[in-house]
């Protein structure tokens, strides 16, 4: 028998009274438990593992902590409230890795969790000076989570810069989640579109068509017309290929076709709809000038 499955899923049972009497027989808990018990979200497992059977936080590395904080269920807001609890508990135990290399990782997994209150408390623990990324910011995105976006804004508006290092779009991840709050909230806050083809990410991502609408409405930049079809054809494994009628594909295959043929026009570094910004530009300075 492995005894270390027997004790990962003593520890993921949530039943302290299993777990104690395999201590009792000489079984050892080690730092991996408590990603163990965060699986089915138990914060007395946690607890026990910490305060009864002694298990050094000391020994979690940050990594490790992160993988916790993305493995917790966060269904309710009682498990937002219990992760939150586990978290100071082990910091309070003695973890201590705020790793700079990887401390973003814990931030990004607890704005996955659209958990504000854990995203705060963890800034107060990080190094002082230390400064969010982009990956904080799809994470809030891909989980819908307007507080934590304007919290990052507020705190740490570098982040909303751009991608830098990264490949992923916080508009995609909201489209895909058909999320027009988010959106709004990503756009209200000035966070830069993150990539050159957003809207064909957007389908391929399972998009629908009013959050695709809505991006093409705002400017998003939209690919290529190779890029379009390959995404059409090859949806996410996750959507019903049959998500878009005939008249919807047929539009947003124009669509790239129009988008190709402007960035042609346009010369290198246009981006799709920054002519008809310039043309409402150009009117309302006549306008302005037919006043006077």
């Amino acid at each position: 028998m492995d005894l270390k499955l027997l004790t990962a899923a003593a520890a993921a049972s949530n039943s302290t009274p299993v777990v104690e009497l395999l201590r009792q027989v000489g079984l050892e808990f080690t730092g991996s438990a408590y990603m163990d018990a965060a699986s089915s979200g138990s914060l007395s497992m946690v607890r026990w593992l910490a305060c009864e059977a002694r298990v050094s936080a000391a020994e979690l590395s940050c990594e490790e902590l992160a993988n916790m904080i993305f493995e917790w269920p966060d269904d309710t807001p009682a498990h937002s409230q219990d992760l939150l609890q586990a978290v100071q508990l082990l910091v309070g135990e003695g973890f201590c890795d705020w790793d700079a290399n990887v401390a973003e990782r814990l931030q990004t997994a607890a704005s996955a969790k659209g958990n504000l209150a854990l995203v705060q408390y963890l800034h107060g623990q990080l190094p002082r000076g230390y400064r969010l990324g982009w990956d904080a910011v799809t994470a809030a995105a891909e989980a819908g989570c307007e507080a934590v976006l304007e919290w990052l804004a507020e705190q740490h508006p570098g982040c909303l810069v751009g991608p830098g290092h990264s490949s992923r779009c916080p508009y995609v991840d909201a489209a895909a989640a058909g999320d027009r709050g988010t959106l709004a909230a990503l756009r209200r806050l000035g966070v830069p579109w993150g990539a050159q083809d957003v809207v064909v990410q957007a389908v391929w991502g399972g998009g629908a068509m009013p959050a695709l609408r809505w991006l093409v409405g705002q400017g998003a930049p939209v690919g290529s017309v190779e890029n379009m079809r390959w995404a059409l054809w090859q949806p996410c494994p996750a959507v019903r290929p049959s998500r878009f009628s005939d008249e919807d594909e047929a539009w947003l295959r124009s669509l790239a076709a129009g988008a190709v043929r402007a960035s042609t026009s346009q010369g290198p570094g246009r981006q799709p709809g920054d002519h008809a910004t310039e043309q409402q530009q150009q009117q309302q300075e006549e306008e302005g000038a037919t006043d006077e």
